[in-house]
């Protein structure tokens, strides 16, 4: 006994049949389709890859086998032959991935055959909107993820062999090749924007432990500036009123800084170099700020058990010797009232200058205190030098001799000095010369003292007034004729 199976048949495009029972079955050769009928009575298309037709229309993603390979349709494709610039050629292996996910174990391209060296590589052209993005990662995550949501992860391991790899990179960014006719405003390697949404928010966060590896959690070894807006904490997250605050604890070595200057200056600095600038402006408002301290030394907490010898609030050692003038602290502060101060040390604790010092001229002292100009002071001035005591150094005084005789009288400007008195014999009887002095004050004191001379005088300041002072003088009884000479000096005084 045998069967005949009756199959429905159209040469029409598109047609299939109508009215029919369930379970025929029927065949499209315009579209190479098969199918049945459904328990509704309604058409079903089996095949879901067809061999390409002429006469056949295919709507955007129908796939089609031509030729040998498969395609997908990129367009509503209408009855013709086969155009390819219609379709896309799907790759040429077995191996493809259900819209539901699955394993992908070969190389993927998007936008390009070019695999070689790489997992994943996607080089299709960016278009269609004003904002494009190459990839995107949208993600909502579930009740049931309580630790950590991540949404790119970056774990290269090395091949267990004998070899050594140059640099591994977790991500690169190139930068952007300007096409001809292009132009591009700004790029970024990383940009994190608008991420404030959680208790505590990182753009950059890095976890690199200390080691011996050269590790380092931040490392910019390109030459162009850096830049922060905000302020920066170094061992610390607290930086309120702070643009830069360090509290990191110093270790590593014996000899230890929390900030250093090593910077070395190039030939194309001509005017000044600074290790360290301090410019500080107030803002255009209505304030009064009480002080500004451009550097500040504040002595810190001594911890229990450990010792500090010396701290030095501010420390021009040795080394600063190099340049033809050396200069441990300068200041160049402009008088304009009477709180202006080059050096101003306003607690008791003593000063200590080891060297000489010059005061009152830009000069290189001679003595241990070299002033140039008037010293005031409210208390003693005293000294236990047993050799020097206080006086006049060499250029504060002078010589004059008398002309004729010895009450004529001379002139000699100076602070302190000797006159030469006229020859002739001593006298027992008291005689009187005037000194005109454009030096001596009515107030000051003056002394004087015989410095040679055969006999012995007994010589004194009798008068003193504004511009000269007289002086009497007599021998204890000798009669020598000779010079004798007279030193004098003039101690300021005041009658207030």
């Amino acid at each position: 006994m045998s069967t005949i199976i009756k199959i429905l048949r159209s040469l029409v495009k598109g047609k299939r049949p109508t009215g029919r029972s369930e379970g025929e079955v029927w065949v499209n050769e315009a579209d190479k389709q098969f199918g049945f009928i459904d328990s509704t009575g309604a058409a079903q298309d089996l095949l879901a890859v067809r061999r390409f037709s002429a006469t056949s229309d295919y709507a955007i993603g129908d796939i089609v086998m031509q030729a040998g390979k498969l395609y997908r349709a990129t367009k509503a494709v209408t009855a013709g032959a086969f155009t390819a610039a219609d379709w896309d050629a799907l790759p040429a292996n077995d191996k493809y991935l259900p819209l539901t996910g699955g394993t992908l174990t070969g190389a993927l391209g998007i936008g390009t055959t070019a695999l070689t060296g790489y997992n994943l590589n996607i080089n299709r052209k960016l278009a269609g909107a004003a904002k494009a993005v190459s990839i995107r990662n949208v993600y909502v995550v579930g009740a049931d993820v309580i630790t950590s949501a991540i949404s790119y992860v970056s774990q290269p391991t090395t091949e267990a062999a004998a070899y050594t790899l140059d640099s591994a990179v977790a991500y690169l960014a190139d930068g952007v090749v300007v096409g001809a006719g292009s132009a591009v405003t700004n790029q970024r390697g990383l940009h994190v924007n608008n991420f404030t949404g959680a208790a505590n928010n990182y753009a950059v966060s890095t976890n690199v432990p200390v080691g011996t590896n050269n590790n380092w959690n931040f490392y910019a070894q390109g030459t162009a500036p850096n830049y922060m807006a905000g302020p920066l904490g170094i061992g610390t997250t607290v930086v309120a009123g702070c643009n830069l605050r360090l509290t990191r604890q110093l270790t590593g070595s014996t000899t230890v800084a929390s900030v250093q200057s090593a910077a070395t200056v190039s030939g194309d600095v001509s005017v000044s170099a600074y290790g360290f600038s301090s410019l500080i402006n107030t803002d255009a408002a209505v304030f009064t700020l009480p002080e500004i301290y451009h550097f500040a030394a504040r002595g810190g907490a001594v911890g229990a058990g450990s010792t500090v010898a010396t701290q030095y609030g501010f420390f021009a050692g040795q080394g600063l010797s190099g340049a033809d003038s050396n200069i441990g602290f300068l200041a160049n502060i402009k008088e304009k009232g009477t709180q202006d101060w080059n050096f101003y040390a306003k607690s008791a604790a003593p000063n200590a200058y080891a060297g000489k010092s010059s005061f009152g001229a830009v000069t290189v002292p001679t003595e241990t205190i070299d002033a140039t100009g008037n010293i005031a002071a409210t208390g003693s001035m005293l000294s236990s030098g047993n050799a020097d005591g206080v006086g006049y150094k060499t250029g504060a005084g002078g010589t004059t001799t008398q002309a004729t005789s010895r009450t004529t009288g001379v002139t000699l400007n100076a602070v302190c000095g000797s006159i030469v008195l006229a020859p002739a014999a001593g006298l027992a009887t008291y005689q009187t010369f005037t000194v005109r002095n454009v030096v001596v004050a009515d107030t000051d004191v003056v002394h004087v003292s015989q410095k040679s001379g055969t006999d012995k005088y007994i010589v004194m300041v009798t008068r003193v007034a504004a511009g000269a002072f007289d002086v009497t003088f007599a021998t204890t009884g000798g009669t020598t004729t000779e010079q004798p000479e007279f030193n004098f000096a003039i101690m300021r005084a005041v009658a207030a």
